[in-house]
C-alpha cells in the first residue's frame, strides 16, 4: 500500500473527530444539529479574528456524482501524523456543494479564527455518497479529499486579516 493511500485513510479518520475541538463556524443553510451539539460557535471563537476563505475545485474524478456536503476543517498541527495533538480551530460545511462539472467551483469561509504564529493545516472532503455521520463526519471510500503529502494544505494566519486560500480536491479515498 502506498504512503499516500495510508495517509488518506489516517487523515480523514482524524479530520473532524478525535482532535481537540475549539470553535465551530457553520455556513448559512447548514443543519447545525448535524454538525455539533450547539448551533453557535464554541466559546473559544474570536470576535473579529481571521477570516479564511476561497474557492474549492477538483482534479479528482467523483465516484458518486460530485454533489453533496463539503466539509472544510482548519487544524493547528497535523491530524494525519499526530491526531492526539492536533487541535481543530475552525470548520464549516456546505450542505449542497456541486462539483460535478470539471470546471465547478464552490466558495467557502471560516470566520473568527484566532491569529497564531504557528502554521496550520486545512483539510476538506466532499461526501458525495452521503455516508458521513454527524456529529463527527469523516470520508470513506470514493469521497474526494484534499491532500498534500502526508497532511493538509499549509497556511499561516499570524494576524487579524482576511486570508484567501483556494483548495483542490485532488484525491479519492480508495476502497479497501
Amino acid at each position: 500500500m502506498s504512503q499516500n493511500t495510508i495517509a488518506q485513510q489516517v487523515l480523514f479518520a482524524a479530520l473532524l473527530a478525535g482532535c481537540q475541538g475549539s470553535q465551530t463556524v457553520i455556513e448559512e443553510g447548514t443543519d447545525a444539529a448535524d454538525m455539533a451539539p450547539s448551533s453557535a460557535p464554541d466559546q473559544g471563537a474570536q470576535a473579529g479574528g481571521v477570516r479564511l476563505s476561497g474557492s474549492i475545485t477538483r482534479t479528482a474524478m467523483p465516484k458518486a456524482g460530485g454533489k453533496g456536503p463539503l466539509y472544510i476543517a482548519l487544524f493547528e498541527g497535523n491530524p494525519v501524523v499526530d491526531s492526539k495533538k492536533a487541535v481543530l480551530v475552525g470548520r464549516t460545511v456546505i450542505d449542497e456543494a456541486d462539483l460535478a462539472a470539471a470546471d465547478a467551483r464552490v466558495s467557502y469561509r471560516i470566520e473568527g479564527i484566532a491569529p497564531s504564529a504557528k502554521e496550520r493545516q486545512v483539510l476538506a472532503f466532499l461526501d458525495d455518497n452521503r455516508t458521513a455521520m454527524p456529529p463527527s463526519p469523516g470520508p470513506d471510500a470514493g469521497d474526494l479529499v484534499t491532500l498534500e503529502g502526508i497532511g493538509g494544505i499549509k497556511v499561516s494566519l499570524p494576524m487579524e486579516a482576511d486570508v484567501t486560500l483556494n483548495l483542490v480536491l485532488n484525491a479519492v479515498i480508495p476502497k479497501l
